[in-house]
């Protein structure tokens, strides 16, 4: 079923310290006026962005020096929103913007009988002497592999992560799968949030996807995302090794993608074809 309503979102802009803007608000969800879990709030491209908490609440710094840039905000399922700063920080009021939800036209998947094959794609490194971890703590930040398909199309059964080693209590993570534009990530092709809840120390992390019923036709880009702020503290690696995908991230929402040649992290998926 579509999810038809709109939402609410909720601004306001103080004068921050030290040649900062600090930008608070809160996302709401206009039919239910819940707060809005995880929505990715950033300057495109500049590396300076965040998510929204899971009450919908959200506060971003943002350098003097881009007082006259625009804040995305986007989500699974909505139309993504641009807001020109200089006219949110002008305003006495906290403002009310909606959201409205995208509306997207869902082919009919006609999968003809066959004997399907069942693999496992991408890299299944283990080591806990290769390791590697995200660009940044900031929340959106994002790390993944590109993963080739042998046959359209290919369904997306589970998703495979091995974790080295994580100091953390409780992990929260959200999966993201984008398809390709140049070879890096372009735009998300799920349609639903897939949030992940882990206390795993380490070892090999499965999460059975099969309800979320994503289906390939092309190569695509797969990641880990964080949503939940753990602290400063670098304490989560995954397993890593340098044959396979270049690993590919960004520092948080909304910032440019870069790609680390000669090493791959320890992602794959289970599929059939």
């Amino acid at each position: 079923m579509m999810r038809i309503a709109t939402l609410l979102l909720l601004i306001f802009s103080v004068q921050g310290i030290y040649g900062q803007l600090l930008v608070r608000g809160r996302v709401l969800d206009a039919a239910s006026a819940e707060g809005l879990s995880y929505v990715n709030i950033g300057i495109p491209g500049a590396g300076i962005g965040t998510v929204s908490r899971a009450d919908g609440h959200f506060e971003l710094q943002i350098p003097d020096s881009f007082a006259h840039d625009s804040l995305k905000f986007s989500m699974v399922g909505y139309a993504p929103l641009t807001l020109y700063l200089p006219d949110m920080l002008q305003r006495d009021e906290m403002p009310e913007i909606d959201m409205h939800p995208k509306v997207t036209q869902l082919d009919e998947i006609v999968i003809s009988p066959r004997d399907w094959k069942e693999r496992i794609l991408g890299n299944r490194s283990e080591s806990k002497n290769i390791i590697a971890g995200f660009a940044s703590n900031d929340l959106g930040s994002e790390v993944g592999i590109r993963v080739r398909i042998r046959r359209s199309p290919t369904l997306i059964d589970a998703f495979n992560v091995s974790i080295a080693a994580n100091h953390y209590d409780t992990l929260r993570f959200r999966i993201n799968f984008y398809d390709l534009k140049d070879g890096m990530p372009h735009e998300r092709i799920q349609k639903k949030d897939i949030i992940v809840e882990t206390d795993m120390k380490e070892g090999l992390l499965h999460i059975d996807l099969r309800e979320y019923h994503i289906v390939v036709y092309d190569d695509f880009f797969v990641s880990l995302e964080w949503i939940e702020d753990l602290g400063a503290e670098d304490g989560l690696y995954f397993s890593a090794g340098f044959l396979g995908s270049p690993i590919i991230s960004r520092k948080t929402s909304q910032a440019d993608w870069d790609k680390m040649s000669g090493v791959s992290l320890g992602f794959n998926v289970n599929v059939r074809y």
